[in-house]
Formats: structure tokens, sequence, C-alpha cells
């Protein structure tokens, strides 16, 4: 299953290719005339992986990020580091 955070729309603006139905049972996602049930409980445990892997997408990204600034400073000689 795709996880997709989505936004809350009125009705007349929703996207009828595309729309998902969340109830205390489950989330139904209908795209293209098909609907996908995904009971509550399994939703949950799968968007807490999301979570987890966007934070860890994100930690990378920002290690990275404050690697090359080291190395420009470094570089750059504006400081040394021991």
């Amino acid at each position: 299953m795709t996880i997709m955070i989505s936004r809350l729309v009125t009705h007349s603006n929703l996207r009828e290719d595309d729309y998902s139905v969340i109830s205390p049972q489950g989330i139904t996602r209908v795209r293209d005339d098909e609907a996908e049930f995904t009971e509550i409980e399994q939703w949950k445990r799968e968007y807490a992986h999301y979570k987890k892997l966007i934070k860890a997408k994100n930690q990378k990204i920002s290690l990275s990020i404050l690697s090359y600034i080291i190395q420009v400073i470094s570089d750059s000689h504006l400081c040394t580091f021991p």
C-alpha cells in the first residue's frame, strides 16, 4: 500500500478519479473506479513505518549537508578542526 498524506477538501473540490474515505474501521482509497480497503490497525502500522523512513531520510540528508558545510569551511581555512 502506498501511504499518501492528503488534505481535507470539501465535496465540491474532490478529485473524482482519486480520493480516500476514512472511517473507524479503516481507509478506503478509490482510484480510477477501483477501491482498496485497508484496516485501520494495518494503516496505523504502515504510517508509523512511513514516518520512520521519512525521518531517517531527512536525517541522512541533514548529515550530508552538515558534512558538506564542514568540508567547505575546512577547505576555505575559516576554521580549523583538531
